[in-house]
This record gives C-alpha cells, sequence and structure tokens, in this order.
C-alpha cells in the first residue's frame, strides 16, 4: 500500500505538516503571549550574569543593562562596591547656605576705647553713686570724660556739641528702685548722628547693682562705643561755618588841624 501512488500525495502532506508543528513553538507559549515567549531570554541572562565563568562580552553587556536601567522609572541602581554617600563639601551650595542660615556671632568686646565722652546726670534719687560708677568704669577703659555739660534738644544740637567739644559719644541713664530691687538703665548717643545708638538695661538688689553694673555694663556697651569712637575719629565736614560778627569800618581818628580847641593844661 505504501508503494501505491494514490497513497504518496496523502503521505507527502502528512510530512509537511508534522515539520511545521515542530517548527512552531507550544501553544500554551502562543496563548500566555509575548512574555512568555520572552521569559527563557531573560533566565539565560540572568543565568550568565549569576554565571562564574562569564565570558567578557557577557559582563560588558550586564554593564550596559545595568547603566540603560538608570533612567527607567522604578529601576533600581546598586552602588559600586566602596562607594561611600555624599556629603556636602566645603565649597558646596549646602554648605554656604548653611553658613549663611548660622547665627550671627556678637562682636567681640574691646579692653579698651580711645575718644572723649559726655556723662550727664542720671534721673531717679539714687543714680548719683550710680552715675559716679560709670564715670570711673568709662575712665579705667581709656576714655576720657567730662560731667559738666546738659542735655540739649534735638540730634542736630548733639552733633553740634559734638564736633565743637570733639566729643565722640553721650551717656545718660535712669534709676528706679522697687522695694529691694533696683535697676539702671544706661543710654548711648553717637556724637556722628546725635542718635541713641544703644542702651543697657541691668537689675538686681539694690546693695548688689553697682557691682552688677562693674560686671555687666562694658560688656553691653564696650563695642558700640568703640565703634563710634572710631567713626568719630575720622574727619567729618561741617554742617555750618562758625559764625562771624561784621562790626564794620573803624572811624578815623579826628586830625589835629580841624578847628577844635585845645586842651589846654591848668596852672600852665
Amino acid at each position: 500500500m505504501e508503494g501505491s501512488p494514490a497513497w504518496r500525495p496523502i503521505l507527502a502532506g502528512g510530512t509537511w505538516l508534522l515539520a511545521l508543528l515542530l517548527w512552531l513553538p507550544p501553544w500554551s507559549l502562543l496563548l500566555s503571549g509575548p512574555s512568555a515567549l520572552a521569559a527563557p531570554a531573560v533566565r539565560a541572562r540572568s543565568h550568565d550574569k549569576a554565571s562564574p565563568h562569564a565570558t567578557p562580552a557577557d559582563k560588558t553587556r550586564s554593564k550596559t543593562a545595568t547603566a540603560s536601567g538608570k533612567g527607567k522609572p522604578g529601576a533600581k541602581v546598586v552602588a559600586g562596591k566602596g562607594a561611600k554617600p555624599t556629603r556636602p563639601t566645603k565649597g558646596s551650595k549646602e554648605a554656604k547656605i548653611a553658613k549663611e542660615t548660622a547665627e550671627p556671632k556678637p562682636p567681640p568686646v574691646p579692653a579698651r576705647a580711645s575718644g572723649k565722652v559726655a556723662v550727664f546726670l542720671f534721673d531717679g534719687d539714687g543714680g548719683v553713686p550710680l552715675r559716679a560708677r560709670v564715670v570711673r568704669l568709662l575712665r579705667a577703659r581709656g576714655l576720657k570724660v567730662t560731667t559738666t555739660l546738659r542735655p540739649v534738644d534735638s540730634a542736630e544740637q548733639y552733633r553740634e556739641m559734638a564736633d565743637t567739644l570733639n566729643l565722640a559719644a553721650f551717656v545718660d541713664g535712669e534709676f528706679s528702685e522697687d522695694g529691694d530691687q533696683a535697676s539702671v538703665t544706661v543710654h548711648l548717643r553717637s556724637g556722628v548722628s546725635g542718635l541713641r545708638i544703644a542702651s543697657a538695661t541691668l537689675a538686681s538688689a539694690r546693695r548688689a547693682l553697682p557691682g552688677e553694673v562693674d560686671k555687666s555694663l562694658w560688656p553691653q556697651l564696650g563695642p558700640p562705643l568703640a565703634k563710634v569712637c572710631v567713626e568719630a575719629a575720622k574727619p567729618r565736614k561741617r554742617e555750618r561755618e562758625p559764625m562771624r560778627i561784621e562790626a564794620g569800618t573803624p572811624l578815623d581818628p579826628t586830625p589835629p588841624d580841624s578847628g577844635e580847641p585845645a586842651l589846654t593844661k591848668k596852672g600852665g
């Protein structure tokens, strides 16, 4: 039967059908979609990566795949061996921002100052001994202190007084007490601008207040006072020229031949 001519077309068609079935992938892979077709390739690639006998070409493909996955969402980038987390360096932008936002340091307290200062009377019944304490403190810090001046009314007048008497600053204050507690407020006025530039309030027990003045007044008023003394030492332009009074031209003396009778001496 195999040799009969009627079965030859059927056998030829069966051979082609068998070859087609062997060439096509399994039906389960066709039904599961393209992801199943690609799965063996992925597994094979991961197997190659984990293999200790990977070739240089395989290592190159692995590095390329890792680099290409950095920009994709959800891709996990693994740091290389020995890599350290980045920290803001000294000159980086983060370091500059941190430096700018830090709290400013207070100015250093100068040991001495150079200049001339006027100290006015202090308000309050107990202000006289504290004023003497302030005067002694300022002189111990190298300042020349005058105590005979009186306050004026405006900043312009303070500037004129400072310019005329070569004063760098003015000091005034007020004293108050409440039972055993007392306080003193000392104001500092610039001779350059004529305005108040600093104040310091000290409070303690009444008997301990003089010692508190010796201890705490200079650290508070010393830096602004030293600064204004430096400003006052610089050349300044006068706001107005000194007033001059024109007395007029002197009268000519009377000539001797003007015809007036000459005075005669009695008894002559």
